[in-house]
């Protein structure tokens, strides 16, 4: 840990640090801010102001953090944002498991990617495959379409995604759902699989089954 000044209480076993404040861990964490208390007790240190948090794959960015040294789980309860090669996910808490390269956002949580932009309230996210994990109502935006789930994942590198509980497809006038929704963002292609609906209310109809196919060309 690096800083411009810092007090050390001895007895108390903790210490304060000002401005330039830098932590390093391995090698790989590297953590910047104003305002640094440490606890030797439970080795937690607690960074205000101006911090970024970086690592290969990602960077940090909020007004208080806490991290663990021990467990290297770094903590935040006043909004962060990260960025991600080409995902920006922003929520209200969140915690980010260094160790296994994945952040768990919790409260508005966003990610935005430059072709369509996801809306939920827990979302997990692994910073290596840039794979989100869908856990509880969410909603997938985009120009063509609007996916809604309650449980599912989304991989934001291959646009390949898988969506389970009351999930559906809208696009254009056409409504797809099933207990199963596979989804090729990059084809076109929806696979919905048992107790599938279709609804099109355009020309007033539905179709009820046990497996359906979608293609965005075909429809639009």
């Amino acid at each position: 840990m690096k800083c411009d000044s810092a007090w050390y209480y001895y007895k108390e076993n903790r210490f304060l640090a000002f401005d330039n404040i830098y932590i390093n861990q391995g090698d790989s964490i590297h953590l910047n801010g104003d305002r640094l208390l440490y606890n030797g007790q439970n080795k937690v240190a607690v960074v205000k102001e101006n911090i970024t948090l970086k690592d290969r794959n990602m960077k940090l960015t909020t007004n208080e953090i806490h991290y663990d040294l021990e467990s290297n789980i770094a903590s935040y309860f006043n909004g962060a944002k990260i960025i991600n090669n080409k995902n920006i996910l922003k929520s209200t808490k969140g915690d980010y498991l260094s160790k296994q390269k994945l952040v768990i956002f919790k409260q508005n949580v966003t990610l935005d990617n430059p072709e369509y932009i996801i809306e939920c309230d827990t979302l997990h996210f692994n910073t290596l495959n840039e794979v989100a994990y869908f856990f509880g109502p969410t909603t997938i935006t985009a120009d063509q379409n609007l996916i809604y789930c309650e449980n599912g994942w989304y991989n934001t590198i291959n646009d390949q995604s898988q969506f389970n509980k009351n999930a559906y497809l809208w696009s254009d006038h056409q409504k797809l759902s099933g207990d199963s929704l596979y989804y090729n963002r990059i084809k076109g292609y929806g696979l919905a699989l048992q107790n599938i609906e279709i609804i099109d209310t355009l020309n007033n109809y539905s179709i009820f089954g046990n497996k359906a196919e979608f293609f965005a060309e075909l429809s639009s």
